[in-house]
């Protein structure tokens, strides 16, 4: 078996989380006769692969052992022996019963633009995961034919669909797909997502649930603007670790950290002129939820709109759109 090829294959596995100690089984990738499966539970990745044993083994231990040259497996007792003309490397299996492969019919797929797909992904990874309750899930990507949502209840970030279905993805669900090789087509069957590739289907349960109905947040009036350039928007707050006050006169931008305990306390400040005449404002705010924001904006200046002190800010590029809460000036 040739080491290169087999280390391809493994390559649709890769985009599940690495467990710790309590969780590790679910490190281990499955042998089950004719495939080769690996599973979380919710998302499960299954490549075709003949083998005349069937046990589990840990994936990280396996893709370690296995060389650039040509190898062999076999099993040996409670042992998968990988052997080669550079080493001879034995992994503990187990034994516990193959991992159920979902059961779906074939239902008519459509293209699945995976680049896409990742581009999308690098944006909304930035949410964090936050469970409020078995029926609300922050967790999660709301997916509509036309458009995709993420929020974690202090904001909101939506952009162009990269799913063509109705269905709620975890960001677990997300990065496994986001590192599939090669995806090609994707289907709904049920609950499930299904998305196939070149050498592998992959099997994605989503969320029965319901999600922030985040539509009543959007303002939908023109708001007061300032526009602000990017980059040095950017650098000005990366260093920051507590709150941030951006305060512009119309003609200059100031950015100010202020103490986390004792918010009127100014602890280091950077001022620009602008070079794009623009409406007063301030607004106090989370710096690095922000820069979140910011990052995915190709375009050299932004339009950031405010409802007020203490109400949410808001700018779009294209179809991105990306909304924070502010705080009180006084914290």
């Amino acid at each position: 078996m040739n080491g290169k090829e087999f280390k391809k294959q493994l390559k649709a596995f890769e985009g599940f989380k690495k467990q710790g100690k309590t969780f590790s089984f679910l490190n281990n990738i499955a042998f089950t006769g004719n495939e080769m499966v690996r599973t979380d539970s919710r998302s499960m990745v299954v490549v075709p692969f003949v083998f005349a044993d069937k046990f589990e083994v840990n994936f990280y231990e396996l893709k370690k052992a296995i060389p650039n040259d040509h190898f062999v497996i076999y099993t040996e007792g409670n042992k998968l022996m990988v052997s080669s003309s550079e080493r001879n490397v034995a992994l503990d299996i187990t034994r516990d019963g193959s991992p159920e492969i979902p059961l779906v019919n074939n239902m008519p797929s459509v293209e699945f633009n995976l680049k896409d797909f990742q581009e999308s992904y690098e944006k909304v990874k930035s949410i964090p995961p936050k469970k409020v309750d078995f029926n609300v899930v922050f967790t999660a990507v709301n997916f509509t034919k036309d458009e995709m949502a993420a929020t974690d209840g202090q904001r909101l970030m939506t952009m162009k669909s990269t799913i063509p279905f109705d269905v709620i993805l975890s960001m677990e669900h997300l990065n496994v797909i986001n590192k599939l090789p090669n995806a090609k087509t994707i289907s709904q069957v049920g609950k499930w997502i299904v998305i196939e590739g070149e050498g592998f289907t992959s099997y994605h349960e989503s969320f029965v649930g319901v999600f922030p109905d985040y539509q009543r947040i959007i303002p939908q009036e023109v708001l007061p603007f300032v526009t602000l350039p990017v980059k040095p928007l950017i650098n000005a707050l990366s260093p920051m670790k507590s709150f941030a006050r951006i305060k512009c006169d119309g003609e200059s931008l100031v950015v100010e950290e202020l103490n986390r305990d004792r918010g009127e306390e100014i602890v280091s400040s950077s001022k620009m002129d602008l070079y794009i005449r623009t409406q007063p404002m301030s607004f106090v705010i989370e710096p690095q939820q922000l820069l979140d924001g910011l990052n995915p904006l190709k375009e050299q200046f932004v339009k950031i709109e405010n409802q007020g002190e203490a109400r949410p800010i808001i700018f779009k590029e294209d179809d991105y759109l990306y909304l924070q809460v502010t705080y009180s000036e006084v914290l």
